[in-house]
């Protein structure tokens, strides 16, 4: 059985960046945003075993069931972040924009999906891509500010922030 890697191997941070002429508080990565983000998901796909459904009992014994657990396999990666199937939604331009919504409305209740959309725009790939990692705690940043990435005003205690040590 392969294991697999911890998606979140510490606990995400809380971002501030300046975009759209204001500034706005991201918040960090919970589980709760992670089911939103599969729920959100769910409806774009074709309900699991449909298809299979239609022609499993014109197949041998031996396929059916082999077909059963490839149907059973894609229907459960729906519910893991690390799936090539929840890559492809995260990977498009309404994925992002999704998730980037969720993680707004952590301290932005009123945020639309439009407002995501602006700001993941003004902010270019490679700055949402340091966000969504900082979020998920995947990267902790050696300067909280620099001029490819968002000033960061929440940090893990001890963290270096280029200031002094915290705590210190």
């Amino acid at each position: 059985m392969n294991q697999k890697q911890a998606l979140i191997p510490h606990l995400g941070m809380e971002q501030t960046v300046h975009a759209c002429e204001r500034d706005w508080k991201i918040g960090r990565l919970e589980i709760s945003i992670l089911e939103k983000f599969y729920q959100w998901v769910l409806p774009q796909l074709a309900p699991p075993f449909e298809a299979l459904s239609k022609i499993i009992d014109k197949l041998p014994p031996a396929l059916a069931a082999d077909e059963f657990e490839k149907e059973k396999e894609r229907r459960d990666a729906v519910l893991d972040w690390n799936s090539p199937l929840i890559a492809k939604y995260r990977e498009t331009e309404r994925g992002q924009s999704q998730m980037f919504l969720l993680l707004l409305q952590i301290n932005h209740p009123e945020a639309t999906l439009d407002d995501a959309f602006r700001l993941a725009a003004e902010l270019g790939p490679e700055r949402l891509e340091g966000i969504f990692s900082l979020a998920a705690g995947q990267a902790i940043p050696e300067n909280p500010k620099n001029a490819s990435g968002p000033e960061v005003v929440a940090y893990r205690p001890g963290q270096r922030t280029g200031r002094g040590s915290a705590g210190a």
